[in-house]
């Protein structure tokens, strides 16, 4: 079961506070030596000194380090104390074998995206969400099949992600709208390896599903 849903915490709420139009992409989450949480995450704004100050002073993390980054976005790793990690729930679905997928944060919550080997265990983590100071919101539920998309047209995570952009923005209507340039512009790669990955996608659709 793969589970879509939003979560409202204090963590981080003082780094968010100070920059409200922020916008940052969780790439990992995992239990740090002192039992707390480390979050590796892509955080987009046109000024980070705000969010920076705020992680100082916010009382859920004891530390953090910018990984890399450029004009627009950088990389940091967080780690979280250990009330800020039971806050992010990740003692529970790491308990239930569950699978974090992605997640997002903006100033008002945390949206989560979490597979979960069953609906019990699902089940298990919403309980645990209403034993914490944590309000649970599910956006989505859904099924997996014994195969994902991606293994049963043998895509790769960009490609399938590259294919799904382009039908969501119009790329293949007649006529098209939206161009592999503007594809291009919000992607971490260059126009011809785009065009590239793209090639290689459809190529992988037509053979999987035409032999």
């Amino acid at each position: 079961m793969i589970a879509e849903f939003d979560i409202d915490t204090t963590v981080m709420d003082a780094a968010f506070d100070r920059s409200p139009q922020m916008e940052a992409s969780l790439l990992q989450q995992t239990a740090s030596a002192s039992n707390g949480l480390d979050v590796v995450m892509d955080v987009v704004d046109e000024e980070f000194s705000s969010f920076e100050s705020g992680l100082d002073a916010d009382d859920t993390v004891t530390d953090w380090v910018r990984l890399s980054g450029a004009d627009d976005w950088r990389r940091y790793r967080v780690t979280l104390t250990e009330q800020g990690r039971r806050l992010m729930t990740h003692p529970r679905w790491a308990d239930e074998s569950a699978v974090f997928l992605d997640g997002t944060r903006t100033r008002d919550c945390w949206r989560f995206r979490i597979q979960f080997p069953d609906e019990n265990s699902f089940q298990r983590y919403v309980e645990y969400c209403d034993e914490h100071p944590v309000t649970f919101r599910p956006t989505r539920l859904s099924r997996t099949d014994p195969a994902t998309a991606s293994e049963r047209f043998g895509l790769t995570p960009g490609q399938r992600q590259l294919l799904s952009d382009a039908q969501e923005r119009g790329f293949f209507e007649v006529p098209r709208e939206c161009t592999l340039e503007e594809l291009a512009v919000d992607a971490p790669v260059s126009h011809q390896a785009l065009s590239e990955r793209l090639r290689r996608g459809m190529g992988s659709l037509v053979e999987s599903t035409l032999r």
